[in-house]
């Protein structure tokens, strides 16, 4: 792999501190400067997908994750990202397709896994003729 510019490390590092910290303004900044400097990294992309999804802006969480997933489709936090800018945007098929990628992928046990399954079966559901 190409050797990454330590201000990129450096950026990436302090939009997600910023991010956990609810600074989500300037975290979207550090996740802007990294993609300024190296348009490849993934996770500035998927920062920049779970901040807007905060903020509503599901156009720009579905360019972004896209994004993210085109560079590194093994994360299926960003899949379940994906699903949910997806469903807020009423494209049932798709957050569905993006939600049970994000349970083949393997999401961690916890609250994100037990949504995507609840959002996931509750869209089945609504989509199988009775």
């Amino acid at each position: 792999a190409p050797k990454v510019p330590r201000s990129v490390q450096a950026h990436l590092h302090r939009g997600i501190f910023q991010q956990t910290q609810g600074r989500l303004d300037e975290a979207l900044a550090s996740f802007d400067r990294v993609i300024g400097i190296d348009p490849g990294q993934a996770r500035a992309h998927a920062g920049r997908g779970t901040i807007l999804l905060k903020q509503g802006n599901y156009d720009e969480v579905v360019k972004a994750l896209n994004q993210a997933i085109a560079l590194d489709p093994t994360h299926a936090q960003d899949f379940f990202t994906l699903g949910k800018a997806l469903q807020a945007k009423d494209l049932s098929e798709e957050a569905a397709r993006a939600y049970q990628k994000a349970l083949d992928l393997g999401l961690p046990p916890g609250a994100d896994l037990e949504a995507c399954k609840s959002r996931l079966e509750a869209m089945l559901r609504k989509s199988s003729p009775h």
